[in-house]
């Protein structure tokens, strides 16, 4: 445990003045983020969590929470120790995540959530788009190649080869999906929406873990999450159904396609945040995501 926990538990601990039972490691801390669970005396139960300063999940966090305080839960402390390279906070328990894969109902309930919490902060856009890595509609081929640019820096020939084909792609390959995205406005985008960002309570269900937040396509979202089940899969149509009705807008097959691109684009976007918070180059998942995205930019072409 390094110093900045430590301060950040011992912190906590002076913030619920001895009530504090037990405090477990809920999941694998990594690189970038660190998470405790607190358990107090009196039943209840907090989170503390910490990730390097620049990702902005305390700031997403709080301002969806005023948003709709019944899908996403309440940050308490926002900055337990401001002199840190880390931002430390605490939050409060928003109930269950279903590590192995999330019943269907909830799944439905969460993209419904999704899509209402989304339609909220269409208004919010210039508080948002401010602050976040933007995968907007019409930007799209913009941030294929700003990751591009910045990719071919580290690549060997076999990558940039690789890296190259996609950038060469024109804007034609792009118009249709940006038409299609279009329809619905930019929204925060939760880039890690999987059943372990999804928390079940028996009347409810939350959204956790903003840290990953973009500004742009919101339909990003739940491409992820039907990607990252596969008891999902055969359920994909109902559950953007229920997305759509939270959104308050009519079933786009559409937009779902285009969705698709977008969410392979978003994956270059988290792929090159993640190494520049690391301080290294890309890591494995970038020429794969490059791979595919080009197979699917021009499989009808």
């Amino acid at each position: 445990m390094d110093n900045d926990s430590q301060k950040a538990l011992s912190k906590s601990k002076e913030i619920f003045h001895g009530l504090v039972k037990n405090i477990d490691i809920p999941w694998e801390n990594s690189a970038w983020s660190q998470c405790y669970k607190i358990s107090l005396n009196n039943n209840t139960t907090y989170f503390l969590k910490g990730t390097p300063r620049q990702r902005k999940e305390a700031m997403v966090t709080k301002h969806l929470q005023i948003l709709l305080p019944n899908i996403v839960p309440e940050v308490i402390n926002d900055d337990l120790i401001p002199e840190s390279t880390w931002r430390w906070i605490l939050v409060t328990n928003a109930g269950t995540c279903c590590y192995e894969g999330i019943e269907v109902r909830y799944a439905l309930k969460a993209a419904f959530n999704l899509g209402k919490l989304q339609r909220m902060t269409f208004i919010e856009g210039s508080f948002f788009s401010e602050f976040l890595p933007q995968c907007e509609a019409q930007r799209l081929q913009e941030a294929v190649d700003n990751v591009g640019r910045w990719a071919l820096k580290f690549s060997n020939a076999e990558e940039s080869e690789i890296i190259q084909r996609l950038l060469s792609i024109s804007s034609d390959y792009y118009d249709d999906h940006v038409n299609n995205l279009n329809s619905i406005p930019s929204t925060c985008v939760h880039k890690d929406f999987w059943s372990g960002n999804i928390a079940v309570t028996d009347e409810n269900v939350m959204i956790i873990d903003w840290g990953d937040a973009l500004w742009g396509v919101g339909g990003i979202s739940i491409v992820n999450m039907i990607l990252s089940d596969d008891g999902l899969s055969s359920q994909s149509n109902i559950i953007w159904d229920e997305y759509f009705k939270g959104l308050d807008r009519k079933f786009d097959n559409d937009y779902i396609k285009s969705s698709r691109i977008a969410y392979l684009v978003s994956e270059l976007v988290t792929e090159q945040e993640v190494a520049d918070l690391q301080q290294q180059k890309y890591g494995p998942g970038l020429i794969p995501s490059v791979r595919r995205l080009y197979k699917e930019l021009t499989q009808n072409c």
